[in-house]
């Protein structure tokens, strides 16, 4: 069997939304609970909105061909709900929780400015399910904690992902404009909220 070294490099590119570093944090305290301290790398955090090009070779043309259609059309934010995070022989991903109809709403306006740069996504073309960011590819312990909080992206980014090396660079991003509704309170959403939720959450998973 081909090892992976010796099969040829792919890149996939693809629209979503990354974590500012504080939220980064709070997401890897999760990672942290689920015990893939040193597997979680805040680099690499990602949600994934939709994938427009899996290639032999890279692609430069891909940030200026989107560039003027996404800097005219500005997209609103989103509020979107994380919290249920799962680890399993499968790996681990923190998962949406709640509504997600802000996020589904923002989805469903990307292919028709896809398609003016002659793109489209190359999956989930029935719309956005079950939206996550993934923490490991590693298999390990089945566990789950319930932590929820809020984030709301301000940037929409291309970025593009040399496959099998864990690379992620940011080729491009267009700002979002705010919410149109004010923001839901989750109980403060702050950093010493998510801490004690934490805590109660690992207690609860000790006992």
């Amino acid at each position: 069997m081909e090892s992976r070294a010796m099969q040829p490099q792919q890149w996939r590119y693809f629209l979503g939304f990354i974590p500012d570093a504080a939220l980064a944090r709070r997401i890897l305290a999760l990672g942290d609970a689920l015990g893939l301290a040193a597997d979680a790398v805040i680099d690499h955090l990602h949600l994934t909105l939709c994938t427009i090009a899996e290639v032999d070779a890279r692609d430069e043309t891909l940030a200026d061909r989107l560039d003027p259609i996404l800097s005219d059309t500005r997209l609103e934010a989103c509020r979107i709900r994380l919290g249920r995070a799962r680890s399993g022989n499968r790996g681990a991903v923190i998962r949406s929780i709640g509504s997600q109809s802000e996020i589904s709403l923002l989805y469903q306006k990307l292919p028709p400015l896809l398609r003016r740069a002659d793109m489209a996504p190359l999956h989930r073309k029935n719309g956005l399910t079950a939206p996550h960011i993934t923490l490991s590819y590693k298999g390990g312990p089945a566990q789950i904690l319930i932590v929820p909080f809020e984030w709301i992206p301000t940037e929409l980014c291309l970025v593009e992902s040399w496959v099998g090396c864990t690379r992620h660079d940011i080729l491009r991003r267009w700002p979002l404009l705010p919410p149109s509704q004010g923001e839901l309170d989750w109980g403060g959403g702050g950093g010493d909220n998510f801490t004690h939720r934490l805590r109660q959450e690992r207690a609860a998973q000790a006992g």
